[in-house]
């Protein structure tokens, strides 16, 4: 019981922290266009329809009903429309991703409970909650990744606990919420064969290249209708699974060049291994995580390559799970260091490097005075938002976007006119032109204050 009680408000004092993070980023404008782009899909399937997303769908195809599941197959967000019935707002988003973030830390205390103890697994949950990838999710949007994090932990901890039917339930849910993860199923599948589940192995690993290919050559293909972004068009995937093998085994050295060249992929594995001082190499875990990196650092993407976005928050629990198997397994080894005082030790540089951490990633933010004021631009843009009346189609900027989106139809702000009654036109440079060349086409302006201007055509 006092275990159950310490753990939960470990975690629920993350979830918090999250949402503060979350919420903070909203106030201050510095959430985007990924976020109006997923709080569309919730609210279209909140009325029972598919995932709709104009905002998606005009901005790069000209087409207000396009189907998210032609982007990325992630139905996974149906699970949030009950709940968006109840509480129609986006904040909704950052609340399910700050709660989902923090759950994962459940199955994390319990890994390290059994690998390591009980005080070093309060350790290491604290610097989990710190872990740089989840800050770097928090600070850019809501992405489906969200639901990924807890369900990666519950299936390492349910193999590691001997329960592999439920470790392959979990892992299994991974199919709903992006392709890629078929990739991962089958590593995981491995991995299980591996430890002595030869048959659930191979099924499992079998289960996931199946799903990956009909996700990738027949699902999103049959919801593109020939307009989706191919997001393995620019991989080694873009043949298929055969293509990808033959490449590897064709172009050995290249494939391995490819993937820690150039610079912000041996970054990112750096950041992926040191802050658990190198342990995870020592473990076969860390395997699980080559599938996805495979699929970012293969591509020509360079967003997929480095730290700053949503994608390394997946890997965070793999990175430290299998930190705390490599220390195990040298503790196992190594007799002088099996006392707890040594795992304590090692515990607490983890915490300590994620507390360093901070300042080079979102939560180093928290500290600064300016974060907590209302600067003029960001008066300005509450007002314009205020300007712009309820049950309207709006075209705005990303910034904008998702504080327009529990109320009207957003639309991106780009070089394309779209043609729509209101428009909120922002950053200063650009303001003055974008402003005049509307005005001309029969807008009027009805708000304009530090770089912000609000438009109308009746």
């Amino acid at each position: 019981m006092g275990d159950r009680c310490g753990v939960t408000a470990v975690t629920g004092s993350f979830a918090g922290l999250y949402c503060l993070v979350s919420f903070e980023q909203q106030r201050g404008f510095r959430t985007g266009y990924d976020s109006t782009i997923f709080d569309q899909a919730v609210h279209s399937y909140s009325r029972l329809r598919g995932p709709i997303s104009p905002v998606k769908g005009v901005h790069d195809f000209g087409i207000v009903g396009y189907n998210l599941l032609a982007d990325h197959f992630s139905p996974i967000w149906a699970v949030l429309a009950p709940f968006y019935r109840l509480w129609p707002s986006i904040g909704l988003l950052f609340v399910a991703q700050s709660v989902l973030f923090a759950a994962s830390g459940v199955p994390v205390w319990r890994f390290t409970r059994r690998a390591l103890g009980r005080r070093a697994a309060y350790l290491v949950l604290a610097g989990y909650g710190l872990a740089w990838g989840l800050q770097s999710a928090l600070g850019f949007d809501v992405h489906e990744i969200m639901f990924a994090v807890p369900l990666t932990a519950l299936a390492v901890e349910r193999a590691d606990a001997g329960r592999p039917g439920q470790a392959v339930a979990a892992a299994s849910v991974l199919l709903v919420v992006k392709e890629q993860f078929g990739l991962f199923l089958a590593g995981f599948g491995v991995y299980l064969a591996v430890r002595g589940y030869r048959r659930l192995g191979a099924l499992t690993a079998l289960g996931g290249l199946a799903a990956f290919e009909l996700t990738v050559n027949v699902l999103i293909p049959h919801f593109a209708a020939g307009h989706h972004y191919a997001y393995f068009t620019d991989t080694v995937f873009r043949g298929g699974l055969p293509a990808a093998l033959g490449f590897a085994v064709r172009h050995p050295v290249r494939l391995l060049r490819l993937f820690v060249l150039p610079g912000p992929k041996w970054r990112t594995l750096l950041w992926l291994t040191a802050p658990w001082g190198f342990a995870a190499l020592g473990s076969p875990l860390a395997l699980l995580a080559v599938p996805l990196l495979l699929v970012r650092f293969l591509g020509t993407d360079p967003h997929w390559w480095g730290t700053a976005f949503q994608y390394d928050a997946e890997l965070m629990p793999l990175a430290v799970l299998a930190a705390v198997d490599g220390i195990r397994r040298v503790r196992s080894r190594l007799p002088r260091l099996r006392s707890e005082r040594w795992a304590l030790g090692w515990a607490a540089a983890v915490l300590g490097g994620a507390v360093w951490a901070c300042t080079r990633f979102p939560f180093g933010q928290l500290g600064a005075t300016a974060e907590w004021s209302t600067t003029a631009a960001v008066a300005a843009a509450e007002a314009a938002v205020a300007h712009v009346p309820p049950g309207v189609t709006v075209e705005a900027p990303a910034q904008v976007g998702p504080h327009l989106v529990d109320r009207d139809t957003v639309l991106l702000l780009d070089p394309t006119p779209r043609n729509a009654p209101w428009v909120v036109v922002g950053s200063r440079a650009p303001a003055a032109d974008r402003t005049a060349r509307l005005e001309s086409a029969g807008y009027h302006v009805v708000f304009a204050d530090d770089g912000y201007v609000v438009l109308n055509r009746p």
